[in-house]
C-alpha cells in the first residue's frame, strides 16, 4: 500500500535524507557561500569546501568533515571561512596542477603513468637480471 505524502516525506523521499543531500551537493557549488559564524562551526558550506581545496599554506588539511563541521571541530582541522569570499590558490600545489587543464589530459594521464611504472618495472627486472 502506497503511503503518499507523509510528515516526515519530501518529494517521495525521507524529509531528513532530502535535506541532508541538499546540503551535501550545494557543498560543491562554485559560488562563494557562506552559513554564517554560527552554523559554519556545524555545517560544512560551499566556502568550507572551496578552503578545503586551497593550496595556500594555511589551509592545509583543513575542512575535512563531508557534511557535519563537527569531525573538523574535533580534531582541531575546522577552519570557518569569513562571510566575504577569501583570497586564495586552488590545486594540489604538488606542481602537477597544469596537467588536469583539459578532459584530455584527465582522461589520459592515469594511461601515461600506468605507461611509466611498467617501463620503470621492466628496466628494474633487467638490471636485477644483470646484478651478479
Amino acid at each position: 500500500m502506497d503511503p503518499g505524502i507523509t510528515f516526515i516525506t519530501f518529494l517521495g523521499t525521507h524529509a531528513i535524507i532530502w535535506a541532508s543531500n541538499l546540503v551535501g551537493n550545494l557543498r560543491h557549488w562554485h559560488v562563494w557561500l557562506s552559513y554564517g559564524p554560527t552554523l559554519n562551526r556545524w555545517l560544512i558550506s560551499p566556502a568550507h569546501h572551496q578552503l578545503h581545496h586551497s593550496c595556500e599554506e594555511r589551509h592545509m588539511g583543513c575542512n575535512r568533515g563531508f557534511e557535519l563541521a563537527i569531525w573538523d571541530r574535533l580534531y582541531g582541522t575546522l577552519y570557518v571561512p569569513p562571510e566575504y569570499p577569501e583570497e586564495f590558490r586552488m590545486g594540489l600545489n604538488d606542481g602537477s596542477d597544469g596537467r588536469w587543464r583539459s578532459v584530455w589530459q584527465l582522461y589520459w594521464w592515469p594511461f601515461q603513468q600506468l605507461w611509466a611504472s611498467l617501463g620503470e618495472a621492466r628496466a628494474r627486472r633487467r638490471h636485477n637480471e644483470q646484478a651478479p
